[in-house]
């Protein structure tokens, strides 16, 4: 009964990869020249049976079809929402307030982007039900008696990770680019608009550090 188990194993194979193969195989029996099917010694084979792997050939592409079609949304909406994810969180940072996006680079600060918080935190619960801070599967909780709060390690999600390294590799760029333009610039009344715009980038810059 050793080609009832090669059956069950065929049918645990995933649809799409089933339906595929299924499709290339009996288009190949169907379409390939008689030549090349002789060189294989299936010649004979499409000629005693050439309907019925023509109906299997039908069949598969349709099931093919069906079942890319079925799919297709839900992978076009992953795709859509991860490129929102790694391409545009800055915008979403910049829509936190203040207290938030202290709370976000403080995380990014600490060692190994992860920091113990009060798990009781409303701003820390904001930020983890937006999915921008999680507790990596950890069940660690102390309770501090002095604060009377409940403390666990987050970490940032990797997203918001990759747009905070983003947001300080741009402003450090800028930063260096008015720097430059500092030094080659022969106006005052230019020079004095650089300064100004170099003192306020620095300054920002040095808030995110400092958190």
């Amino acid at each position: 009964m050793d080609w009832i188990s090669k059956i069950i194993d065929w049918v645990k194979l995933p649809f799409g990869f089933v339906a595929t193969a299924t499709s290339i195989m009996s288009g190949a029996l169907l379409l390939l020249p008689d030549d090349v099917l002789s060189r294989l010694s299936l010649l004979p084979l499409r000629t005693k049976y050439g309907e019925k792997i023509g109906v299997i050939f039908i069949v598969s592409i349709g099931f093919l079809l069906a079942y890319i079609l079925f799919r297709a949304p839900a992978s076009i909406k992953r795709a859509i929402g991860r490129a929102r994810m790694n391409h545009f969180p800055e915008k979403i940072l910049q829509k936190l307030n203040s207290v938030e996006r202290g709370l976000i680079f403080a995380v990014y600060n600490s060692p190994n982007h992860t920091r113990v918080l009060n798990y009781n935190d409303p701003v820390v619960k904001s930020m983890v039900a937006r999915r921008m801070l999680f507790s990596g599967g950890s069940q660690f909780i102390s309770y501090d008696v002095f604060t009377d709060s409940y403390n666990t390690p987050y970490t940032l999600q990797p997203f918001v990770q990759r747009g905070i390294e983003r947001m300080y590799d741009q402003l450090e760029r800028k930063i260096a680019n008015l720097e430059h333009q500092l030094k080659h610039t022969l106006k005052e009344s230019r020079k004095a608009e650089l300064e100004e715009e170099l003192r306020d980038s620095q300054a920002v810059l040095n808030n995110w550090r400092s958190q």
